[in-house]
C-alpha cells in the first residue's frame, strides 16, 4: 500500500514540529541564569541573591576536614577555593534542573558552565573535591572514577562523605586509641 503524503501535509507537520519545538526552546532559556558569582562553599554559588547549587555534587562543607595520614586538612575550605579559580572571577552560566523549592529559601539546582564553558559541576568533582551524588544524576560519575584512580583532592587521603558529615559522622580525634571490643558476650 502507497502511504499518503502530499508535499502540503509535510509542510504542514514540520511547522508545527517547528512550532513545538520552539516553545521548548523558549521555556528552556528562561530557565538559564547568567553572571557574576559568589561561591559559597564547594558546590554552591550565589547569584543575583538566589543560592544555586551544584546539581549531581556534594562538596564537603566549609568546617569538614579531612585526613592524609594522620594530618587533617581542611578540605571543605579546599573545595570552595577550587570552585573559585573554576570560576576565576567571571561570569557564569546556569542551566536550572529543578528549582527544588519546598520553601523559598531553598537552592536551585543546576549545572554551571564557566567563562569558557567548562561544566563546573563536572570539574569539581574531576579536581576530586566533591563526589557526585548518584540519586539525582549519573551524569559525573566517569569524573568521579577518574578522581579517585587518580587519588586527588579528597581521595589522596581518608574523608567522610559529605551527606554522612552533614549527619554527624566524625573522626576520632588523633592520637586517641581504639575502644577494645570484648569478644565475650
Amino acid at each position: 500500500m502507497i502511504a499518503n503524503f502530499s508535499p502540503i501535509s509535510g509542510i504542514l507537520k514540520l511547522g508545527i514540529w517547528l512550532i513545538i519545538a520552539n516553545g521548548h526552546m523558549l521555556s528552556a532559556e528562561a530557565r538559564e541564569m547568567r553572571g557574576p558569582v559568589e561561591v559559597v562553599d564547594g558546590d554552591t554559588l550565589k547569584m543575583d541573591g538566589k543560592i544555586i547549587h551544584l546539581f549531581g555534587v556534594d562538596a564537603p562543607e566549609i568546617e569538614q576536614q579531612c585526613r592524609i595520614y594522620r594530618l587533617a586538612w581542611p578540605c571543605g575550605e579546599r573545595a570552595g577555593v577550587i570552585l573559585s579559580r573554576l570560576i576565576a572571577k567571571k561570569p557564569v552560566r546556569c542551566d536550572i534542573v529543578s528549582t527544588n523549592k519546598t520553601t523559598e529559601d531553598a537552592p536551585l539546582q543546576a549545572h554551571c558552565y564557566n567563562y569558557e564553558n567548562v561544566n563546573l559541576n563536572s570539574a569539581i568533582i574531576g579536581a576530586g573535591m566533591a563526589v557526585p551524588v548518584l540519586k539525582q544524576t549519573r551524569r559525573y560519575v566517569t569524573a568521579g572514577y577518574s578522581a579517585q584512580i587518580q587519588r586527588l583532592g579528597l581521595w589522596s587521603g581518608r574523608f567522610i562523605p559529605p551527606a554522612l558529615w552533614r549527619e554527624g559522622k566524625r573522626f576520632r580525634p588523633i592520637g586517641q586509641p581504639f575502644k577494645s571490643k570484648s569478644l565475650k558476650n
